[in-house]
């Protein structure tokens, strides 16, 4: 007599994706599981979903509800939604990459090789790990640009931008630092765009970029990262409005002053104190006991221009031998 084995939803459908794209009854309870109270059924029924996507993202895609009344489920599918668009941008690359680069000859045999190596996870590595290591992409993009600089910088340009919105990281960030090198402000629209990416390095780079083309119509779109979570992109958006010459208005200097990041705030009180105006002390104050010994001294340094402190190195040394020594005394009470 045979006894039959009674399988969670989830891992019948882990099964069912394995066989191709799925029936609308299993990407129902798929949906259905991302709304479960338990944590380990929504993983699965995501993963189960993502391995459809696989298949067919574009698919998948025009099935899949985009939102739920259950807000973690809306989330995941959130989620999902951005990994099949991912994937899809992936899948047409090439197409969008060469349909930029146009017909000249020199620009897409270049682009051709260079959409080969894209495609290599290896050579992705570096710039996927971290934007730091980008530099270890140079053997193949600096031939790249020299042989596509044969149909002129434009072109360059072009391919970069259609790069800019690839599904791929990785492919992002590469695009965003050879536009800061080979682009121009023909190439606002994509670097604002590329402002609202969902990395950090990406979104500060798109900064940097426009002001170092000196495009001053985007400044009002640089001056939302001021308010950015990352406090790298806030202190790219100043350098960037600073570049342009934008005034940055001393409510955001007071905001900047309480930033995460000491290069923020340092900027911040170099800027405020460049108003030369004492009002500013105020603000400047509770800097005294910042972290980073640098800012306090930039703090003690604008109060003795602005405010008229005056610091005596002797007497201060006297004043803290005295305190030490009072200390001392309490350590150790039979000290005379």
């Amino acid at each position: 007599m045979h006894r039959w084995i009674r399988l969670p939803i989830f891992a019948l459908l882990s099964l069912a994706a394995l066989a191709g794209p799925p029936s609308a009854e299993d990407l129902a309870s798929a949906v259905a599981d991302l709304a479960s109270e338990v944590p380990a059924v929504r993983a699965e029924a995501k993963a189960t979903i993502l391995k459809w996507g696989e298949a067919d993202p574009e698919g998948l895609q025009k099935t899949l509800p985009a939102t739920s009344e259950d807000a973690e489920a809306r989330a995941l599918l959130n989620e999902l939604h951005e990994s099949l668009r991912e994937k899809i941008s992936i899948l047409h690359r090439k197409e969008r990459v060469l349909e930029a680069a146009g017909e000249d000859e020199a620009l897409r045999t270049a682009t051709e090789g260079l959409l080969a190596s894209l495609a290599d996870p290896a050579f992705l590595e570096p710039a996927a790990d971290s934007p730091v290591r980008l530099p270890e992409t140079d053997g193949v993009l600096t031939p790249y640009v020299m042989a596509a600089y044969e149909s002129g910088k434009p072109g360059v340009a072009r391919v970069m931008e259609a790069l800019l919105g690839d599904g791929s990281l990785a492919v992002r960030r590469i695009a965003a630092r050879i536009l800061y090198y080979h682009g121009s402000a023909a190439n606002e629209k994509a670097l604002i765009a590329a402002m609202k990416d969902k990395d950090p390095y990406i979104r500060g780079c798109g900064a940097l970029t426009l002001s170092h083309y000196g495009v001053k119509s985007a400044v009002p779109a640089i001056k939302e990262l001021q308010k950015d979570a990352d406090p790298q992109v806030q202190q790219h958006a100043v350098m960037a409005l600073e570049e342009l010459g934008a005034a940055i208005e001393p409510e955001e200097l007071r905001r900047m002053l309480k930033s995460g990041n000491a290069g923020v705030r340092r900027r911040a009180v170099e800027m405020l104190l460049a108003h030369n105006d004492p009002a500013v002390l105020e603000d400047l104050a509770p800097l005294l006991d910042d972290a980073e010994l640098g800012i306090r001294h930039l703090v003690m340094d604008g109060m003795a221009r602005l405010g008229g402190f005056r610091w005596d190195a002797e007497e201060a040394r006297q004043k803290a031998a005295k305190e030490w020594w009072e200390a001392r005394k309490k350590e150790k009470p039979d000290s005379k």
